[in-house]
């Protein structure tokens, strides 16, 4: 992923910097020469608008970029996550000091927080007392739709799990289902698509792991470059993300894209990407019953999943488009900066 970024930002000529820091980690003393090292590139350039993403992201560059004190902020959350999720006493903690720093950005009066499902948006707004003016929608990430499309010959019959190995993307109650599935479905497979080195609390334990590899019901694949993702769709028939809570998955709406029905879980961020009975079904999260019902009769039914894949299809196209959401972000961008500095 890193190798990919880098040669499309040379490719286009855009100027950047490389600033390491551990993602689901806190060093108070790394983490500020990380907030004066971004400063200090802020400063440099000097720029109209600072747009920031990822939860770490979000706390050093918006520090670095509030201190600065010059630029219009924009922060990008994909999805609040396990920090406020997960009622540990460490993550009680985590969450009051982000909400701290969350409001210390937004008092600049040029500054907006942009969210991608309406349960998040109404969070911010109710529990953490955000002022509404301050949040935006904007439904995904952007799926270029002419790289994903839909194949119309015939898919193998496999059912693809696109997500890190992390125990809050559902991979167990996925794990579940299969085995239970394959008591009565031979021919079917589960492919497990994504990272299992990722440094996450949350990450499965290696001996989980270790067993569910060692099914031959189960193809795990690891990462695949976002460029290999279209094929790997194009081939295959169900795609099944039962995640606890999302921002709003990328991959699903890329499955949707590639006509495919969908089957995940009815909580914010996926819910959002599909309609139920229409392009796919929505289960109860961790309710391994319902998961393998709603498999069971895509499985059984071609026509059924044919139908569901083209309905999913008209539904990225009209949601998910890059072209849609770009314009989206340029509009939010033109709000907040207008004409006052010269661009």
């Amino acid at each position: 992923m890193k190798k990919n970024a880098e040669k499309i930002l040379k490719n286009t000529k855009i100027k950047y910097k490389e600033i390491s820091s551990e993602p689901n980690k806190f060093n108070l003393k790394e983490d500020i020469q990380s907030i004066y090292k971004i400063y200090q590139f802020i400063k440099k350039f000097n720029p109209n608008l600072i747009h920031i993403a990822s939860p770490k992201a979000l706390i050093l560059g918006g520090i670095a970029a509030r201190f600065y004190n010059k630029s219009a902020i924009i922060m990008s959350i994909s999805g609040l996550g396990h920090l406020f999720t997960e009622k540990s006493y460490k993550n009680k903690f985590l969450s009051f000091l982000f909400i701290k720093i969350f409001k210390f950005i937004l008092s600049l009066s040029k500054s907006v927080i942009i969210v991608q499902n309406k349960d998040d948006y109404y969070f911010l707004i109710k529990s953490l007392k955000i002022k509404k003016n301050k949040i935006k929608i904007i439904n995904g990430s952007a799926v270029n739709i002419n790289k994903f499309t839909p194949n119309n010959t015939v898919r193998k019959k496999s059912i693809v799990f696109p997500g890190r190995l992390l125990l809050n993307k559902g991979i167990l109650e996925f794990y579940e289902a299969a085995k239970i599935i394959n008591n009565t479905h031979k021919t079917w497979q589960f492919i497990i698509v994504g990272s299992s080195d990722y440094k996450s609390p949350v990450l499965i334990k290696k001996n989980k792991l270790d067993e569910i590899l060692k099914k031959t019901f189960i193809k795990y694949i690891g990462h695949v470059d976002h460029l290999k993702m279209p094929n790997l769709y194009s081939k295959s028939s169900i795609v099944c993300l039962p995640s606890y809570r999302e921002g709003m998955p990328m991959a699903l709406q890329e499955a949707a894209a590639s006509g495919l029905p969908i089957v995940t879980t009815n909580v914010p961020g996926c819910k959002e990407v599909i309609i139920n009975n229409k392009t796919g079904f929505l289960v109860k999260s961790k309710d391994i019953k319902m998961l393998v019902e709603k498999l069971l009769v895509l499985i059984e039914n071609n026509s059924l999943r044919k139908k569901f894949g083209n309905e999913s299809r008209k539904f990225a196209v009209k949601n998910f488009d890059e072209n849609l959401i770009i314009k989206k972000n340029i509009k939010i961008y033109n709000d907040l900066i207008g004409h006052d500095r010269s661009t």
